[in-house]
């Protein structure tokens, strides 16, 4: 069974706009996306809704000319 969004958890707090699938509100400019490539997950949090819908375009575009390389291995390097 799919999960749905609660009625409060609709709406963008900061701007009262519907929030675009994937892009979830952690708390006060922490707006979570999610994106499914290849079987693994991948989620980023943003300062608002607009930036992470943004990066699911930007993401979703890659993957389809598979241009989309893995680089969650590389977040915790300090050079």
């Amino acid at each position: 069974m799919a999960r749905t969004k609660s009625a409060e958890n609709v709406n963008d707090p900061a701007t009262g706009r519907p929030r675009p699938d994937g892009v979830s509100c952690r708390g006060p400019k922490q707006y979570r996306a999610r994106k499914l490539v290849n079987g693994q997950r991948i989620v980023r949090t943003f300062d608002t809704a607009r930036f992470a819908r943004a990066w699911l375009e930007e993401t979703s575009v890659k993957v389809r000319e598979g241009r989309n390389i893995d680089v969650r291995a590389l977040d915790g390097v300090v050079l």
